[in-house]
Protein backbone atom coordinates (compact mmCIF):
# COMPACT_ATOMS: atom_id res chain seq x y z
CA UNK A 1 0.00 0.00 0.00
CA UNK A 2 1.17 3.14 -0.88
CA UNK A 3 2.66 5.55 2.15
CA UNK A 4 0.01 7.85 3.43
CA UNK A 5 2.07 10.84 2.28
CA UNK A 6 1.26 9.43 -0.99
CA UNK A 7 -2.45 11.78 -0.92
CA UNK A 8 -0.27 14.35 0.59
CA UNK A 9 2.36 14.49 -1.86
CA UNK A 10 -0.84 14.33 -4.53
CA UNK A 11 -2.38 17.84 -2.69
CA UNK A 12 -0.90 20.13 -4.56
CA UNK A 13 -1.35 18.49 -8.42
CA UNK A 14 -4.33 19.96 -9.90
CA UNK A 15 -3.40 22.61 -12.33
CA UNK A 16 -4.59 25.89 -13.86
CA UNK A 17 -7.28 25.60 -16.78
CA UNK A 18 -4.01 26.96 -18.63
CA UNK A 19 -1.96 24.37 -18.10
CA UNK A 20 -3.87 22.50 -20.45
CA UNK A 21 -3.45 24.39 -23.02
CA UNK A 22 0.48 25.44 -22.50
CA UNK A 23 2.92 23.57 -24.85
CA UNK A 24 4.57 20.50 -23.40
CA UNK A 25 7.33 20.86 -20.51
CA UNK A 26 10.34 19.55 -20.44
CA UNK A 27 10.50 16.40 -18.38
CA UNK A 28 11.08 17.01 -14.67
CA UNK A 29 14.68 15.96 -13.29
CA UNK A 30 14.71 12.50 -13.12
CA UNK A 31 12.17 11.78 -15.14
CA UNK A 32 12.36 9.88 -18.26
CA UNK A 33 8.62 11.03 -19.35
CA UNK A 34 8.21 13.78 -21.34
CA UNK A 35 5.26 16.03 -20.68
CA UNK A 36 2.49 16.20 -22.75
CA UNK A 37 -1.01 17.87 -22.46
CA UNK A 38 -2.22 14.19 -22.81
CA UNK A 39 -0.82 13.69 -19.95
CA UNK A 40 -0.88 17.09 -17.99
CA UNK A 41 -5.24 16.18 -18.87
CA UNK A 42 -4.81 12.98 -16.97
CA UNK A 43 -3.20 13.95 -14.08
CA UNK A 44 -5.64 17.18 -13.56
CA UNK A 45 -8.26 14.32 -14.31
CA UNK A 46 -6.69 12.41 -11.17
CA UNK A 47 -6.54 15.03 -9.37
CA UNK A 48 -10.20 16.01 -9.09
CA UNK A 49 -10.95 12.48 -8.28
CA UNK A 50 -8.80 12.64 -5.57
CA UNK A 51 -10.21 15.73 -3.97
CA UNK A 52 -6.80 17.75 -4.50
CA UNK A 53 -7.72 21.35 -3.86
CA UNK A 54 -9.17 20.20 -0.92
CA UNK A 55 -5.56 18.67 -0.04
CA UNK A 56 -4.27 21.63 -0.53
CA UNK A 57 -6.00 23.92 1.29
CA UNK A 58 -5.49 21.02 4.05
CA UNK A 59 -1.60 21.92 3.38
CA UNK A 60 -2.14 25.55 3.57
CA UNK A 61 -3.61 25.46 7.22
CA UNK A 62 -0.76 23.36 8.17
CA UNK A 63 1.41 25.73 6.92
CA UNK A 64 -0.48 28.45 8.75
CA UNK A 65 0.07 27.14 11.87
CA UNK A 66 3.34 26.53 11.68
CA UNK A 67 3.76 30.30 10.53
CA UNK A 68 1.76 31.36 13.36
CA UNK A 69 3.50 29.36 15.97
CA UNK A 70 6.86 31.22 14.49
CA UNK A 71 5.46 34.31 14.94
CA UNK A 72 4.28 34.12 18.86
CA UNK A 73 7.76 32.86 19.22
CA UNK A 74 9.77 35.81 17.58
CA UNK A 75 7.15 38.31 18.72
CA UNK A 76 5.74 37.01 22.18
CA UNK A 77 2.29 37.88 20.89
CA UNK A 78 -0.82 36.09 21.71
CA UNK A 79 -1.84 33.11 19.39
CA UNK A 80 -4.83 35.21 18.98
CA UNK A 81 -2.98 38.38 17.73
CA UNK A 82 -0.26 36.21 16.06
CA UNK A 83 -2.85 34.48 13.95
CA UNK A 84 -4.76 37.50 12.92
CA UNK A 85 -1.24 39.27 11.70
CA UNK A 86 -0.52 36.29 9.70
CA UNK A 87 -3.87 35.80 8.11
CA UNK A 88 -3.78 39.35 7.14
CA UNK A 89 -0.37 39.84 6.02
CA UNK A 90 1.40 36.21 5.18
CA UNK A 91 -1.46 33.61 4.54
CA UNK A 92 -2.64 35.80 1.40
CA UNK A 93 0.86 34.94 -0.53
CA UNK A 94 0.39 31.34 -0.12
CA UNK A 95 -2.95 31.03 -1.19
CA UNK A 96 -1.74 33.63 -4.45
CA UNK A 97 0.91 30.92 -5.20
CA UNK A 98 -1.49 27.66 -4.98
CA UNK A 99 -2.47 27.75 -8.50
CA UNK A 100 1.26 27.98 -9.89
CA UNK A 101 2.19 25.28 -6.93
CA UNK A 102 -0.73 23.05 -7.97
CA UNK A 103 0.45 23.23 -12.28
CA UNK A 104 4.04 22.65 -11.25
CA UNK A 105 3.42 19.77 -8.99
CA UNK A 106 0.72 18.19 -11.89
CA UNK A 107 3.65 18.67 -14.28
CA UNK A 108 5.95 16.32 -12.00
CA UNK A 109 3.34 13.79 -11.39
CA UNK A 110 2.98 13.63 -15.54
CA UNK A 111 6.26 13.89 -16.19
CA UNK A 112 6.57 10.43 -13.77
CA UNK A 113 3.96 7.99 -14.63
CA UNK A 114 2.46 7.53 -18.36
CA UNK A 115 -0.69 8.61 -19.27
CA UNK A 116 -2.04 4.83 -19.19
CA UNK A 117 -0.57 5.09 -15.54
CA UNK A 118 -2.34 8.02 -14.83
CA UNK A 119 -5.24 6.31 -16.07
CA UNK A 120 -5.41 3.18 -14.60
CA UNK A 121 -4.75 5.09 -11.11
CA UNK A 122 -7.77 7.21 -11.74
CA UNK A 123 -9.82 3.85 -13.24
CA UNK A 124 -8.66 2.35 -9.80
CA UNK A 125 -9.56 5.67 -7.35
CA UNK A 126 -12.85 5.19 -9.40
CA UNK A 127 -13.55 1.88 -7.71
CA UNK A 128 -15.56 1.23 -4.62
CA UNK A 129 -12.22 0.13 -3.20
CA UNK A 130 -10.41 3.19 -4.56
CA UNK A 131 -12.37 5.07 -3.12
CA UNK A 132 -12.56 3.39 0.15
CA UNK A 133 -8.77 3.85 0.42
CA UNK A 134 -9.64 7.75 -0.22
CA UNK A 135 -11.57 7.71 2.44
CA UNK A 136 -9.72 5.25 4.79
CA UNK A 137 -6.61 7.52 4.18
CA UNK A 138 -7.11 10.14 6.59
CA UNK A 139 -7.31 7.94 9.38
CA UNK A 140 -4.07 5.90 8.38
CA UNK A 141 -2.41 8.22 8.24
CA UNK A 142 -3.20 9.60 11.75
CA UNK A 143 -2.62 6.44 12.93
CA UNK A 144 0.78 5.94 10.86
CA UNK A 145 1.87 9.55 12.27
CA UNK A 146 1.17 8.90 16.21
CA UNK A 147 2.58 5.09 15.74
CA UNK A 148 6.10 6.28 14.38
CA UNK A 149 6.20 9.43 16.62
CA UNK A 150 5.57 6.71 19.15
CA UNK A 151 8.00 4.60 18.23
CA UNK A 152 10.72 7.64 17.54
CA UNK A 153 10.15 8.71 21.42
CA UNK A 154 10.96 5.34 22.36
CA UNK A 155 13.86 4.63 20.57
CA UNK A 156 15.31 8.17 21.71
CA UNK A 157 14.69 7.19 25.17
CA UNK A 158 16.19 3.79 25.36
CA UNK A 159 19.16 5.33 22.46
CA UNK A 160 19.94 7.97 24.72
CA UNK A 161 19.72 6.24 28.19
CA UNK A 162 21.93 3.30 27.29
CA UNK A 163 24.83 6.02 25.66
CA UNK A 164 24.36 8.27 27.92
CA UNK A 165 28.38 7.94 29.13
CA UNK A 166 29.09 8.32 25.74
CA UNK A 167 26.91 11.18 25.28
CA UNK A 168 27.86 13.15 28.47
CA UNK A 169 31.56 12.68 27.68
CA UNK A 170 31.00 14.41 24.42
CA UNK A 171 29.08 17.35 26.12
CA UNK A 172 25.69 16.44 25.11
CA UNK A 173 23.49 15.60 27.84
CA UNK A 174 19.66 14.68 27.55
Amino acid sequence: MPHPSFLLMLALLLPVAAAAQAPAAPPAAGSTIPVTAEGLREARALGELLSIPAQAQNFVGQIRNAVVNAAIRASGKSAEDAARIVDEIILPDFRAKLPEVEAMLVENLAAHYTVDDLRGMREFFSTPLGQRWLRGMPAVGRDETQRLQQLAQKLIRESTARHADALRARGVKF
